[in-house]
């Protein structure tokens, strides 16, 4: 058996108890499994990518709740959506140009889970939180049996 099949049978097998341990905490599978993701998809695979993925989720996490906190409020006004939509963005993509915040499509992805689970932010932390610890040791794993080193 190569590294690479071995490694992606545990990262298969890790998934597999996300899964599991997700519908334990009763948490919606897909959004720990799409957070898992986040930290693949992540610049860095070392603890600092670790808390720069973390961070840059509960800072999306914030925004969709300013979001949805603000959008009654102007109920009346033409094209409400796409504006509050163009400045929390604009907002996000300033913010997320910070050196420990460097991760943009993270914090757009939490967001945009939290505005689809109707601002159940506590539901979206705990998700995401679990999430990115399992793709943090799915992808250090990962790391070790191919060889390479945490960056």
């Amino acid at each position: 058996m190569t590294k690479t099949v071995f490694s992606a049978l545990i990262i298969a097998l890790l998934a597999a108890l996300l899964v599991w341990l997700s519908a334990y905490l009763k948490l919606p599978f897909w959004f720990c499994l799409l957070s898992s993701a986040l930290f693949f998809a992540s610049p860095q695979s070392n603890l600092l990518g670790l808390v720069t993925t973390l961070f840059t989720a509960l800072l999306g996490i914030l925004f969709g709740v300013i979001y949805l906190q603000f959008s009654p409020y102007i109920a009346t006004f033409p094209y409400k959506m796409e504006v509050i939509v163009a400045v929390i963005v604009f907002l996000l993509f300033l913010i997320t140009q910070t050196q420990y915040l460097k991760y943009f499509a993270c914090a757009l992805i939490t967001l945009s889970l939290l505005v689809l689970q109707n601002g159940d932010w506590i539901l979206i932390c705990q998700s995401v939180v679990i999430g990115i610890v399992f793709g943090f040791v799915a992808r250090a794993i990962s790391l070790l049996i191919t060889g390479k080193n945490l960056n």
